[in-house]
């Protein structure tokens, strides 16, 4: 047992408030620091761990998400240098009444977002339904729109399906680096997954 579970340990049983209960630390070895980020409570109608469980075993991931666990750590390509932003333009673009979409699964979004208004439109649904994403943008009036998503690989794909959609009549780019360049180059408490 190390001494920060053994502390832990005895402010449980000291009825001590302030415990890491509820909440996971975090520990980059290359960085050497630490971080500690709340997690959320267990949902009731979680199939793993809520009242009625219906995930008994472990499944196999690749058979569960129809890919490799490590199949989002290679980085595409697949739009050229100009048509994408860094991190740190993300803030001018706001300024300027870019919308930001982000292109992340909904449980991804949850997780963690970025700290100011993002609109969350998964990928799949994009690619479904893209008349969706046209009203927000005629609603909000908005000239550009910049896609967002984990790693800046699905976004690049997101901004090339929507760039095909309307004929590249809209100004559109995606963040290259993703959440990951946010962590990175500007706030290193952000949380990734």
């Amino acid at each position: 047992m190390t001494p920060k579970k053994a502390t832990e340990a005895l402010k449980i049983l000291a009825g001590i408030e302030n415990s890491l209960c509820g909440n996971m630390i975090i520990y980059d070895g290359l960085r050497a620091s630490t971080r500690t980020i709340r997690l959320r409570p267990r949902r009731p109608e979680c199939k793993l761990c809520g009242e009625k469980r219906e995930i008994m075993e472990l499944i196999d991931y690749v058979q569960f998400c129809g890919m490799a666990a490590n199949d989002k750590d290679k980085g595409l390509n697949l739009v050229p240098p100009n048509e994408r932003i860094e991190v740190k333009e993300i803030e001018a673009l706001r300024k300027r009444g870019g919308l930001i979409v982000d292109v992340r699964t909904e449980v991804q979004f949850e997780m963690c977002r970025l700290p100011f208004e993002t609109f969350n439109f998964p990928l799949k649904k994009l690619k479904r339904k893209p008349e969706l994403l046209e009203e927000i943008i005629e609603e909000r009036k908005a000239e550009e729109v910049v896609f967002l998503c984990r790693k800046g690989n699905d976004s690049q794909l997101a901004q090339v399906f929507w760039k095909e959609h309307t004929n590249g009549k809209m100004k559109t780019s995606d963040v290259k680096g993703g959440l990951y360049a946010w962590q990175e180059e500007i706030d290193s408490s952000f949380p990734l997954y």
